[in-house]
């Protein structure tokens, strides 16, 4: 099946169009785009030659444009000047027609190595590369894959990793309301703020470290209050890698023998998603109960 960029996830199909469209660009060359110019380059290894005809063809047509609409002014010299207005202007334009036509391939059709070539150097999460991995098996499997089965298994992919997303972004929050510290770094300071008010002989020196360690108790009782919500959301997040992983794996098996692998489960895989959707909001209802009562 054919696959191009705007088939796939919207955050991830703009950024390795944005890194395509620089490297075919006039930027001055980086040393972590050469294996994606590399890939780019055998695409169009080949056409120059179809590429330098399409722009003489079109000279000679704006040439002949030319000469002909001076020939029917009437004076020579606007016959060579309208030629050759001609042939600058269908020269042009061939030039940039075809440069924004083989710019824009990438966007309608990618094979394999161009798409890991492009993600090779992108900033992605684990999630996004393994997404982006099984993308380029799919390419890889051909006709393995009907249209159809592709596109469901497309949108199924990123029904997955948005939700991989959602729980990266609420872990990260998660974990800077629980605390910017482990629980063990907790535990450690707070042992050493209480061993330094036993030891201090000074009453104010007593009274502000008794305070830095009320402080330092209520980070460890928000900290304990919130672990097991983290705990649970960092599951969630392993199945979701775990279902990514399988899904390239039976792809991988599919590519190795066609008639004796089955097909992802793609209706597995969605009420897979839909039940870890269920649990993640029963994990934030939760954790808003805790924050309400740690706050109050």
């Amino acid at each position: 099946m054919k696959i191009g960029l705007k088939d796939l996830d919207g955050t991830i199909g703009a950024m390795l169009k944005a890194r395509i469209a620089n490297v075919q660009g006039p930027q001055a060359a980086q040393a972590a785009d050469a294996g994606l110019r590399e890939a780019m380059n055998r695409r169009y290894k080949g056409m120059g030659w179809e590429f330098a005809g399409r722009v003489i063809s079109t000279i000679c047509v704006g040439i002949v444009s030319g000469i002909t609409v001076g020939a029917a002014i009437g004076p020579t010299g606007a016959m060579v000047g309208l030629g050759m207005a001609g042939a600058y202007a269908g020269g042009m334009g061939s030039l940039f027609y075809h440069m924004f036509r083989y710019t824009r391939t990438s966007w309608s059709d990618i094979n394999a190595g161009e798409l890991r070539a492009a993600a090779q150097a992108a900033v992605l999460s684990t999630a996004e590369r393994t997404y982006v991995e099984i993308v380029a098996s799919i390419l890889e499997a051909g006709d393995t894959f009907s249209d159809e089965t592709g596109r469901d298994l497309l949108q199924t992919l990123g029904a997955v990793l948005d939700h991989a997303r959602y729980l990266d972004n609420r872990l990260d929050r998660l974990r800077k309301a629980a605390s910017t510290e482990s629980l063990s770094d907790l535990e450690e300071e707070r042992k050493r703020l209480a061993e330094r008010v036993t030891e201090s002989g000074d009453q104010q020196a007593r009274d502000d470290l008794s305070n830095s360690l009320l402080m330092c108790e209520e980070r460890l009782k928000n900290a304990r209050a919130l672990e097991p919500a983290i705990h649970r959301m960092d599951a969630q997040r392993e199945v979701l890698r775990q279902t990514l992983l399988s899904i390239q794996a039976t792809v991988v098996r599919l590519q190795a023998a066609p008639e004796a692998a089955n097909p992802p489960d793609i209706h597995g895989i969605r009420l897979a998603v839909s039940e870890l959707t269920v649990q993640t909001r029963a994990v934030e209802e939760a954790v808003q109960e805790v924050l309400a009562v740690t706050s109050g």
